[in-house]
């Protein structure tokens, strides 16, 4: 989970010892308090994601989602669709897929879901769970409205090695349906606003097929 945040301890470490060690303690001094580790199996914590069993046509009409999200988008690099706590698709790598799938279903959508039920009961338009509360704007993303980045890996197809790359990464949800998307490129609230509508419609329609699947 250190890693997905803040890279890998090597480069950290080399870069400014100091700093690198009063991260270890910021970070592991917030983080393994709320593993709860007393109330549940340590094997818990060592498993991966658990994925959504889904029909063909409704798998169909998800992996048609991202791609065309990306075809329309193509600032967007890596998706990571999940409906629930349950993943449907991803195009990142397997190795970062266990601790994103950690951060969002038990730290980012359970500190949100106050506020989303707040929000479905106005609207039943989707909204970005991270990032600017306002996307009406054209304001340069920087201070609280910046998006949260991540490290993760990136395939190099010369080298046929993986590399760990930061990425911005922009959280969407919609009807129990979640799209994390992440990219090296510049956001702005444009192309969030963009998003917002492309979104906005397509993604509550695969979630309300899944639901009443």
């Amino acid at each position: 989970m250190f890693r997905l945040f803040f890279g890998e301890f090597s480069s950290f470490k080399r870069k400014n010892p100091q700093k690198f060690k009063e991260r270890l303690e910021y970070f592991f001094g917030r983080y393994i308090p709320l593993l709860k580790l007393h109330r549940m199996p340590l094997l818990d914590y060592l498993n991966g994601a658990a994925f959504l069993p889904l029909n063909g046509p409704t798998y169909l009409n998800v992996v048609s989602l991202s791609s065309e999200l990306l075809e329309e988008f193509p600032v967007i690099q890596k998706v990571l669709i999940l409906y629930q706590d349950k993943v449907l698709y991803y195009t990142i790598s397997r190795r970062d897929l266990p601790s994103l799938f950690r951060y969002l279903t038990q730290s980012l959508l359970p500190m949100t879901i106050g506020d989303e039920l707040d929000y479905q009961s106005r609207s039943t338009h989707g909204r970005f769970l991270r990032g600017p509360s306002d996307i009406t704007t054209d304001a340069p993303l920087v201070g609280d409205d910046a998006l949260p980045t991540v490290h993760i890996y990136n395939y190099d197809e010369k080298e046929d090695t993986e590399e760990l790359v930061k990425y911005q990464m922009m959280v969407y949800r919609s009807l129990n349906a979640t799209v994390c998307m992440f990219t090296t490129q510049d956001v702005t609230r444009r192309l969030m606003r963009n998003i917002d509508g492309y979104l906005g419609s397509e993604l509550s329609k695969v979630a309300s097929q899944i639901g009443d699947w």
